[in-house]
């Protein structure tokens, strides 16, 4: 690990001298936080009383996973020397952690909430349609329609899924494909003109629907109509376009701290729903270019994927139902405690297979 702050007033978004590890990890416990008062069963977590859209601290930090990916896996298209070699390391990346992440799930968590409810482990439902089987193969490509195996979540606080994290990974890797699409047809070189149409046409769509509500546009894409993916591949393409564009912006800290007070003005007053993809990618990117802290351990996948169904457990146990900070606290250490063998012994041997 190494610490460097860039001296100088202005930078320029660097996709080697930057803090973007580091800020992903804070982006992770962003989104732990936020399930702690949901799982945790503590109510409504301050952020959602204190705005006036309802914004909660989690949604950010999707936002910035999202902004924040535009950019990196713009960068690692254009690095890439075909389309088979990016979508290999795109793969790579996403799948093998996942899919550990569903067989811990449903012969770990699963099991351990069992015995938690005052049930046998012979009990416990291995085949059928609601059982661990299928949970796995309903699964497995992403687009999550097995939310619970049994009824392992009958004592939970929060009884739709034994992991409310996982629904972000179908619309990151459509975004993937996406940029694959741009990328074969130019759009992040010399015709860059077509990736700016599209960032756009995501952010135009995505205040429409702010405004007057999915019900008056009736001819908008249906992966747009029927799912809440606007604002996410919105902050996805503003990422990307600040890649494409990358040696023509200037930030500093002074520009993070602007955009920040408008940010918590319009959260409290009204109004930050409609700017959130563009402010949270840009105060992402913008922060984390003025700083640099690589890490060797990249933790905040892991910790993202196996955070949710660690608060089950915890929850069942009982152990830290009294403070939220305390229940922070201990999924933060189990998040960690699965986070880690998951990198050292799936994503990164995965990683490097290529």
């Amino acid at each position: 690990m190494s610490l460097h702050h860039n001296s100088g007033t202005e930078r320029v978004l660097s996709l080697q001298d930057n803090g973007y590890d580091a800020l992903r990890l804070l982006l992770a416990a962003f989104v732990v936080y936020s399930h702690t008062y949901a799982v945790g069963g503590f109510g409504e977590e301050p952020l959602r009383r204190l705005s006036k859209e309802g914004v909660i601290l989690g949604e950010l930090g999707v936002l910035g996973f999202f902004g924040l990916s535009g950019f990196l896996v713009t960068a690692s298209f254009q690095r890439s020397s075909s389309l088979r070699a990016f979508f290999m390391k795109r793969l790579r990346r996403i799948f093998p952690g996942f899919w550990v992440c569903l067989l811990a799930t449903a012969f770990l968590f699963g099991p351990l909430l069992w015995l938690l409810n005052d049930r046998t482990l012979g009990e416990y439902p291995i085949r059928g349609a609601d059982g661990a089987l299928s949970y796995i193969r309903g699964n497995a490509l992403l687009r999550i329609t097995h939310h619970t195996i049994g009824t392992v979540l009958d004592q939970a606080a929060w009884q739709s899924s034994l992991n409310g994290s996982l629904w972000s990974l179908f619309p990151e890797f459509a975004c993937y494909a996406g940029i694959a699409v741009l990328g074969f047809g130019g759009a992040l070189s010399g015709s860059r003109w077509l990736l700016g149409i599209a960032a756009l046409a995501a952010f135009t769509d995505h205040v429409l629907a702010t405004v007057a509500g999915r019900e008056a546009f009736p001819h908008i894409p249906s992966f747009y109509a029927f799912t809440n993916y606007s604002p996410f591949i919105t902050a996805f393409c503003l990422g990307a376009c600040a890649c494409a564009w990358k040696d023509w912006i200037r930030f500093s800290w002074k520009t993070v701290v602007v955009m920040g007070g408008i940010s918590l003005l319009t959260i409290k007053l009204g109004g930050f729903l409609i700017i959130a993809p563009l402010f949270v990618t840009a105060m992402v990117l913008a922060a984390g270019g003025l700083f640099r802290l690589r890490l060797k351990q990249d933790l905040s996948y892991g910790i993202y994927i196996y955070s949710f169904p660690c608060q089950q457990v915890l929850f069942a146990t009982g152990i830290a139902s009294k403070s939220v900070a305390l229940f922070f606290a201990v999924s933060m250490v189990m998040a960690v405690a699965c986070a880690w063998p998951s990198w050292l012994f799936v994503e990164k041997p995965s990683l490097h297979r290529g």
